[in-house]
């Protein structure tokens, strides 16, 4: 059962404690509700297909691999065999996305899929409004992970998130340079990479004596 999250720092706390230093591992779950999560992404590329041939054939493949029509048939939705990009349209969002929760676990090999089927990378990151991670704002999560890489009790953060928000965190925690907290390490080419999206590892320099930060709750 998902822990409350002041349960999650309580026994952050505690590890931090006991052992001095950990390296954090963070999934994109650290931004629900500030961001769309995967498969939100993936629904509203969906959503937004162009009305061509090689856009239908590319949601029809998919459609077919997921099996789609039975997984609504099991919910009452009946649709055909395979479900076409119209009766995905149809459905209430919440269903959409719940559809392309699977895909996620190849969600770089749909990508490159649907962006061929946009025509272009630019059209496909239009499609899903990749500007709102430019926009968003950092939440409590990354403002814990910020005060424990300035304060170097943390020696890495490794994170699947497209995010910036730990980057934002740190910047508005601090009146001092960020690099002295962060230097940025990539991993293997992704398709995030390829489309200028945000590093996928987060490395701090080595940790430095307890440094002076400020309350980021009252830069709003």
């Amino acid at each position: 059962m998902p822990q409350e999250f002041k349960e999650q720092l309580s026994q952050a706390d505690r590890a931090l404690e006991a052992t001095g230093q950990l390296a954090l591992c963070v999934g994109s779950g650290i931004s629900r509700g500030r961001l769309p999560l995967l498969e939100e992404l993936i629904a509203a590329a969906f959503r937004n297909l162009p009305d061509s041939a090689p856009a239908m054939a590319t949601f029809k493949a998919l459609s077919e691999n997921q099996v789609f029509h039975l997984r609504l048939g099991d919910k009452g939705i009946t649709v055909g065999n395979p479900c076409s990009l119209d009766d995905f349209r149809k459905l209430e969002e919440r269903t959409q996305i719940e559809l392309c929760r699977p895909l996620v676990q190849f969600y770089g090999d749909v990508f490159r899929d649907l962006e061929i089927a946009y025509l272009s990378k630019q059209n496909l990151l239009e499609a899903i409004d990749i500007e709102r991670f430019k926009t968003a704002e950092p939440a409590a999560p990354h403002f814990f992970i910020a005060y424990l890489m300035i304060e170097g009790r943390i020696s890495k953060v490794l994170t699947t998130n497209w995010d910036v928000l730990i980057e934002k965190a740190i910047e508005r925690s601090t009146l001092l340079p960020f690099a002295q907290f962060l230097t940025r390490a990539l991993d293997e080419p992704t398709w995030v990479d390829r489309n200028n999206g945000p590093t996928p590892i987060l490395a701090p320099p080595p940790p430095a004596a307890r440094l002076r930060r400020r309350p980021a709750w009252t830069e709003r």
